[in-house]
């Protein structure tokens, strides 16, 4: 421990120094707190753990103050500038210190050298009190009352029993139109009653306001307030004046304040005025439910009068059947109260006052105040947007069912022509002949099926494409007899839906592939297998039939042949804005690539 308590009466030392209220530190020989009391830790807001043994008081200090007594810490050491401040404070002097918390403390400062004592080492002891302000002049504190009273934004006097004024901070005739009706100084000393019967009241239009102020003063009423109103040059301005009795009877009975509320009064004006002009029926509600304004166009929707609303419960509004669950909704949206639409997805209905029922919208807002939560509802008649919408669904109805009818009849028309042309087919003598005319017929029923499919398809614009696939092969395999039962036919294909521009394209290519595979690929009675997968990736189709025949001649060129079913086949690839590539080994494979057309 260091040499101050080292001594043999350091016990008692520290127990004298921790009973004081005096803020004390002492150091060793190189001015290193040793000791800090807990009155130095009250006021500098340190613990003795965070100074004993590592701070020297002159951390507390200010640098300026210290060079304000000439005393320079550069040109010094610690033990130097603590003999310098004893010297210069000695058995007292005003200071600051420097706290954690509070800054700027001013203290009565006394520094002592130990090495002058008898029986104690070198150091330094400095005791400091907290030097309490001075209690203001009555003058200061007159001066101070009336600038604060004076920079209130309200109007303010204050009376004794009698009504005389005492003090105040403007007069009540502090506005243009009263410079010829009042004073244009707050009267003290005069009898406030007289100054309002004088004229003033009158003149403002207050005249309630006399017995208003009278029964506060009289204790017949604990307080008053009313607002009031007068044309001024610049237009109507608006006043609330309020009486209150005053807490303390020796400084006066009551205070009488008025404050100018005209740029409220307008606000509230302009926001009845937007409420009324309104095209939507508008109803405030509070948080009981309780209607507390609506505007002229809910008078018009519902056909109350203003006054059969007000003050009546929201559910007036609302049909039996409905309001159980509206109240559950309305307690609902208290619990979370945002703007937002009601019972969105539900069909929602108002009740005019003669009972009739209308299908309505409502949107849901909130004001929230002093005075609690208010739901602000708008209310559109939707009568005609529903009459609208019903009539274009019906519209939409006759049209899909007309479409259905075309696509019923161009699938009967195309099935006429396949028949026709299969049974001219089968009359022709040659058979080359014949091989086309079944071709025709086969393409032009590929065309039916898909109209088949959009006749029994829910959506009348695509077409579900791997039913498609299907009901076109069992067609084809169907055609060609026994052959076609030792051929197998593999499928693989995505669930895709394609319109009609391109399902007709794609559908013929189809036709046409499967069929020269089904007629060439496998001679004889040769068996063999056909694998057919549509699939769709990132906006990509890609159709592909291959097969394990005996593969494409070898002279054969797909985008040059004389074969009208490889022309049709390059024709509806460049429809469809395709490429198609082909691959002869073991077998041949047609691939083709199109992006997806929305």
């Amino acid at each position: 421990m260091s040499d101050l308590l080292q001594a043999a009466s350091a016990p008692l030392l520290l127990a004298v120094l921790d009973a004081q209220d005096v803020c004390v530190m002492a150091t060793d020989s190189q001015g290193i707190i040793q000791a800090f009391n807990p009155a130095a830790e009250r006021l500098l807001g340190y613990n003795r753990t965070e100074v004993v043994g590592i701070l020297t008081p002159l951390f507390f200090f200010d640098a300026t103050d210290l060079a304000e007594k000439d005393i320079a810490l550069h040109e010094r050491t610690t033990a130097e500038s603590l003999q310098a401040l004893s010297l210069i404070c000695g058995e007292h002097c005003e200071w600051t210190y420097n706290g954690k918390i509070n800054s700027r403390i001013p203290v009565a400062l006394s520094v002592f050298s130990l090495a002058e004592s008898q029986g104690l080492e070198a150091g330094y002891l400095l005791a400091a009190s907290p030097m309490k302000k001075p209690p203001n002049s009555p003058e200061a504190s007159e001066q101070f009352i009336h600038a604060v009273v004076s920079a209130l934004p309200i109007q303010f006097c204050v009376l004794d029993a009698a009504g005389t004024i005492l003090a105040g901070n403007r007069p009540w005739a502090e506005i243009e139109a009263a410079k010829s009706v009042g004073p244009q100084t707050l009267p003290i000393g005069q009898n406030y009653l007289s100054l309002l019967e004088g004229g003033l009241a009158r003149h403002f239009g207050a005249e309630g306001f006399i017995q208003g102020v009278r029964s506060v003063l009289n204790g017949t009423q604990t307080a008053f307030a009313m607002e009031y109103s007068y044309a001024s040059r610049t237009g109507r301005r608006w006043f609330e004046g309020k009486v209150v009795p005053f807490s303390d009877q020796a400084m006066g009975k009551a205070i009488v304040m008025h404050e100018n509320i005209t740029e409220h009064k307008k606000l509230e004006h302009r926001f009845r005025q937007a409420i009324e002009s309104a095209p939507s029926a508008i109803v405030m509600v509070n948080e009981l439910g309780t209607i507390v304004m609506i505007n002229v166009q809910t008078e018009k929707s519902f056909g109350y009068s203003r006054d059969e609303l007000i003050g009546q419960a929201v559910e007036v509004l609302v049909p039996e059947r409905f309001r159980g669950p509206h109240i559950g909704f309305r307690q609902a949206y208290l619990a979370a109260p945002v703007s937002r639409p009601m019972g969105e997805g539900r069909e929602l209905f108002g009740l005019r006052k003669d009972g009739s029922e209308f299908p309505v919208e409502i949107g849901l807002g909130l004001i929230d105040d002093e005075d609690g939560i208010i739901v602000l509802s708008s209310i559109i008649d939707i009568t005609e947007r529903r009459n609208a919408s019903d009539k274009l669904k019906q519209a939409l109805n006759e049209k899909e069912v007309l479409l259905k009818e075309v696509y019923h009849r161009v699938k009967n028309n195309l099935q006429v022509v396949s028949s026709l042309i299969n049974l001219q087919a089968g009359n022709v003598k040659n058979e080359t002949t014949g091989d086309l005319l079944k071709q025709s017929a086969d393409r032009i029923k590929a065309m039916a099926l898909l109209h088949e499919k959009l006749y029994h398809s829910k959506d009348l614009a695509k077409i579900d494409f791997k039913d498609y696939i299907r009901s076109l092969v069992d067609h084809l395999l169907f055609g060609y007899g026994t052959h076609s039962s030792k051929i197998a036919v593999d499928l693989r294909v995505d669930e895709v839906y394609l319109n009609v521009d391109t399902a007709i394209p794609c559908g013929l290519i189809i036709n046409e592939l499967l069929s020269n595979a089904l007629k060439h690929a496998f001679p004889g009675d040769s068996c063999g297998k056909v694998d057919i997968s549509f699939t769709h990736s990132q906006g990509e189709l890609m159709l592909v039939i291959a097969d394990n025949g005996i593969g494409l001649p070898d002279q054969l060129e797909i985008n040059h042949s004389t074969s009208l079913g490889l022309q049709l086949v390059h024709t509806l690839t460049n429809q469809l804005m395709g490429e198609m590539t082909v691959e002869r080994s073991h077998g041949a494979a047609f691939t083709l690539r199109f992006a997806e057309i929305l």
